[in-house]
This record gives structure tokens, C-alpha cells and sequence, in this order.
């Protein structure tokens, strides 16, 4: 998510300043980021509101079908609040939310490309939280388990999986293997893991846009196969 919000930065702050009315400026926005796109995606559409040639209301970016590597997000929203000339003539912008839909097959995926005793590790999701179940190895024997639990954030961008109730072939599990278990899942999954990558587009739009860009996950709410991920960046 971290490069996909770099780029979008970057690219709006070389459109800011042309004039272009709400549609021309979404179309040339979204031109400019199916050129670049620094993820394979198979839909984007934008939206504009209030564009000038000194400020910009807001931007909004939705996304489907979105792979950070290796997760596949089914739909992804980027709200862009307000661009603006600041006293200076410098091009400053309010803020940045994002909300991302994610399946359980797909969280199930990216776990399991990074796991290695766990690696038929299976999530499923309710409205309540998490289900990760699958075998583990108990001396010369795989014993099936089944644990609960909710995701926490860590460092602001991982996903990180806290075990409340368990089981192991119908017997509670002793608090030292729930240990072994969150230790080899997590993190399940790090929003911020390009960011390393994208550092140059970070620090352009930084110096473009006089923004402190810091990706944050807010908030973790869950669905019947799915979860939501909202935050700012």
C-alpha cells in the first residue's frame, strides 16, 4: 500500500495546477496512474471534486482486484483531502485515508507464502474475528489445532494475529504452543512492505506536497469472509 500511495502522491502533485475541470482532471489522473502503476490492479477509477487551478477539495481513488505482493486486496479506497497553495506557494494537502477489503482466501494466501511449519494454515473470518486452523507438529505426529483470535496492528502497518481461545484435537492448548503459533504467523501481513522500495517516491512527494507521509492502519473491523482495513497515510 505504501507505493501505491507514494505513486498517487507523486502524480497528483505534476497534475495540480493545470486547470482542468473535475472530469478532465480525474481522467488525466487516472491516465497518469494506469501508466505507472506500481501493482498490478484490474480496475481504478477516480473522482474529483472542486478542482482549480489553486485548490482541489478532494480526491477519490477506488481500486479493484489490487496486489501488493503477496496479497491480493479485493477493493481498495484512497480518499485525498484537500490540495492547496499554502501563504508560500507551496502545494500542501490535508490528509489521506484509505479503506481495503480483504477475503479470507486471499489473507490465507499470503500467509502461507511466508509460514513454513504452519503451511497448511487456513484462515477463516466471521463477524466476530478470525479462525486459523490446520496441523501442527508434535514429535512424530501432525496434530490438527484450531485457535481464535482478532488482528492487532504493530508498528502501524503489520497485521498481527493474537490467539483467545485454541484447541488441539478437541483438548485446550497449552499457552507455550499458542506462543509457537503467533510466533510463526505473525506478522500476517505488513501494509508497509514496499516501503523500503519506495523510498524515492515517498521522499518526492515529501518535498512536493510538504506532507509527512507515514502510513497508520486505524482500524480492523470484520465480515462474514472478509475484513476491513481503514487508516491514514
Amino acid at each position: 500500500m505504501a507505493d501505491l500511495i507514494a505513486l498517487l502522491l507523486v502524480t497528483l502533485a505534476g497534475l495540480f495546477g493545470t486547470g482542468a475541470d473535475d472530469e478532465t482532471f480525474a481522467q488525466l489522473l487516472t491516465e497518469a496512474v494506469e501508466a505507472k502503476k506500481p501493482v498490478p490492479m484490474e480496475e481504478i477509477q477516480v473522482a474529483c471534486q472542486g478542482c482549480g487551478l489553486q485548490q482541489i477539495d478532494g480526491i477519490s481513488f477506488s481500486f479493484a482486484d489490487l496486489t501488493l505482493e503477496p496479497l491480493l486486496i479485493d477493493s481498495a479506497e484512497v480518499e485525498v483531502e484537500r490540495l492547496h497553495h499554502d501563504s508560500k506557494g507551496r502545494i500542501t494537502m490535508d490528509g489521506l485515508g484509505f479503506s481495503a477489503r480483504i477475503r479470507e482466501s486471499d489473507l490465507t494466501d499470503a500467509l502461507q507464502s511466508h509460514v513454513e511449519k504452519l503451511s497448511d494454515a487456513t484462515i477463516s473470518i466471521d463477524e466476530q474475528g478470525l479462525t486459523l486452523s490446520g496441523s501442527h507438529q508434535l514429535l512424530a505426529l501432525r496434530i490438527p489445532y484450531s485457535v481464535r483470535g482478532k488482528l492487532g496492528v504493530e508498528n502501524g502497518s503489520q497485521l498481527v494475529f493474537h490467539i483467545d481461545q485454541s484447541q488441539l484435537s478437541g483438548m485446550r492448548m497449552p499457552a507455550g504452543l499458542n506462543a509457537l503459533i503467533e510466533k510463526e504467523v505473525n506478522p500476517v501481513y505488513d501494509l508497509k512492505a514496499f516501503a523500503a522500495r519506495s523510498k524515492k517516491d515517498i521522499e518526492r512527494a515529501k518535498a512536493q506536497l510538504g506532507y509527512e507521509f507515514q502510513l497508520q492502519i486505524e482500524e480492523i473491523s470484520y465480515g462474514e469472509g472478509h475484513i476491513i482495513v481503514d487508516g491514514s497515510a
